[in-house]
């Protein structure tokens, strides 16, 4: 229960984080991961590399920067986590992503935990009505609101009639242009 509150405050902040930065930090973050991250990494499971889920929560975002940024430059510089992740994956050495600027990583970061919510346990959750009230609209059903489509079918008839008899009007007028 805390490891989720943990992760739903991180993803909260670094969701205000990238909003106020503007655009959509989930979409851009997922747009980002297809193009750049998919071909090793998937969010629940592993690929080449690790499965990402969960990574805000085992690293801070200022490491997992220096790791997107220049993975070798840390494990070459002893860092632990680092170098446990390339020996674990046996020394395959993730691509450098220079490019990649602090807020392109916090909007992956963002999309990975929301795609990482296990989202089978919403039917347990307890949502409330947002509006006790009722919506303005009643959408029609042909069960209960058969009199207004008998109208508006009625109706539809009589338009049809009156303009096949002004068209047929409209014809005589010109036949007896032509005879005159």
């Amino acid at each position: 229960m805390k490891s989720k509150f943990i992760l739903s405050l991180l993803s909260f902040f670094i969701l205000c984080d990238a909003a106020y930065a503007g655009g959509d930090p989930v979409g851009n973050g997922n747009a980002i991961f297809t193009a750049q991250c998919s071909g090793c990494h998937d969010v629940k499971l592993q690929v080449v590399g690790p499965a990402l889920s969960g990574v805000t929560q085992r690293h801070d975002i200022d490491w997992i920067v220096k790791f997107v940024k220049s993975s070798q430059s840390l494990v070459k510089n002893n860092d632990k986590d680092a170098v446990e992740l390339f020996n674990k994956y046996n020394h395959i050495i993730m691509p450098d992503h220079p490019d990649m600027s602090e807020a392109d990583v916090k909007n992956i970061m963002a999309y990975i935990n929301i795609a990482s919510l296990d989202l089978s346990k919403m039917d347990q959750m307890t949502l409330r009505r947002p509006l006790t009230e009722s919506p303005a609209y009643h959408p029609l059903s042909i069960k209960k609101d058969y009199p207004i489509f008998l109208i508006y079918l009625g109706l539809t008839i009589i338009m049809l009639f009156c303009f096949l008899y002004l068209i047929n009007l409209k014809e005589v007028e010109r036949d007896s242009e032509k005879g005159k």
